[in-house]
């Protein structure tokens, strides 16, 4: 999947833009025979960018809406000709689209051409057909299609029912038809990539992975990735030994507890301020829920506290070793992270397909042919 840039690579491809239009400027002024055949489109153009590509050198701006507005500001005083005049209203369009968009990916450089291609369009009295309101036009469509031909490289751990292996290694689950059918939908390819739980940040921050999709929780972390959800509900509750005497979470309060490292039940139990949440002795963090299951299994922990359906999973695979006791400690909510400030477009696309998949059905089936309360999880009742 294409990668984001900031600003400062955006100015770049710019002011880089800006050198190439020049060196190949007379073969635009040949091709300039419609409308008029004045012979001055590629100058005109080039005169216009120059502008902008000077004003790039001198700002060196940080974010993609920076370098977007300061294109749009300088082309807009320095256009020459039909062509600049056209040129810079189409950077104008442009960099409304990117308001506010610190980086740009594929999604987001498609859309901006396209808004830009609109507002020419828009501004143009007789728009013809054949000039560079066509090359425009079409270079947005392409650049939409380039953006949709890519595989998303999904991140995610092992962790069922939502994302686990099959006998042949490839990943199944809850959210891997999830994904597969919402991605699927705007075109995309989908390959899910197992990280370390703990490592998700760097994972997304070098492009390992393009997005987070393994239950994960978006409490607490609303302001820390762009989002797309929540598309689930859970709550997390306590696993405990089948041959244990607890029923109550009361009775764990002094006890020790495992849970999976870099999660919200680990930060929950640490903080201890939630009122649900007993004071435990001690909480031991694994890198996997597997590691923490065995732990309890060894006697080394007298509870293991996941989302519901994890927990589940664990019962209804050892009910002679496990119990599962069935209060809520907090409720949440999962979403689909990708790296803050990256793939807002994208974001805002899948969020639509999420919609979709809740009023026809679709996700309804998916996560009630794991034998789970479908309505409970979609509506978080």
């Amino acid at each position: 999947m294409v990668q984001s840039v900031d600003g400062k690579t955006l100015a770049a491809m710019l002011v880089r833009a800006s050198a190439s239009l020049n060196a190949e400027k007379q073969k635009i002024n040949e091709l300039n025979v419609f409308p008029v055949p004045d012979g001055d489109t590629g100058t005109n153009m080039g005169l216009t960018l120059g502008t902008a590509a000077a004003e790039l050198r001198q700002k060196a701006p940080t974010t993609a809406a920076q370098a977007s507005a300061l294109c749009a500001s300088a082309m807009l005083r320095g256009a020459r000709g039909n062509s600049g005049v056209i040129l810079s209203l189409i950077f104008r369009g442009f960099s409304r689209a990117m308001k506010d968009k610190d980086t740009m990916d594929g999604i987001d450089l498609a859309d901006a051409l396209n808004a830009g291609v609109v507002a020419a369009y828009k501004a143009v009295m007789k728009p013809a057909e054949g000039t560079v309101l066509t090359v425009s036009r079409l270079a947005g469509d392409r650049a939409g299609r380039a953006a949709e031909e890519n595989t998303v490289v999904i991140g995610c751990d092992v962790y069922a029912p939502y994302t686990y292996k099959d006998g042949t290694g490839d990943f199944i689950g809850i959210d891997v038809q999830l994904a597969h059918e919402a991605f699927g939908r705007l075109g995309y390819d989908v390959e899910f990539r197992e990280i370390a739980w703990e490592n998700k940040d760097k994972a997304l921050a070098s492009g390992e992975v393009d997005c987070i999709w393994s239950c994960f929780t978006m409490n607490e972390r609303e302001d820390v990735y762009t989002w797309a959800g929540p598309y689930l509900y859970s709550r997390q509750v306590a696993l405990v030994r089948a041959d244990s005497d607890y029923t109550e979470l009361s009775q764990l309060a002094g006890k020790r507890a495992a849970v999976q490292a870099s999660t919200t039940a680990e930060k929950a139990l640490l903080r201890r301020e939630n009122p649900n949440v007993p004071e435990m002795k001690q909480v031991l963090c694994f890198s996997t829920i597997g590691e923490a299951v065995s732990a309890l299994r060894k006697g080394y922990v007298d509870m293991v506290v996941a989302h519901e359906s994890v927990i589940q999973s664990v019962v209804h695979g050892s009910p002679e070793k496990y119990r599962m006791l069935d209060q809520t400690l907090f409720a949440n909510e999962l979403g689909v992270a990708f790296e803050k400030g990256t793939h807002e477009a994208l974001a805002a696309r899948l969020q639509a397909v999420i919609d979709d998949m809740r009023g026809d059905g679709s996700a309804e089936a998916i996560v009630a042919s794991y034998g789970l309360d479908a309505k409970k999880m979609l509506e978080g009742n």
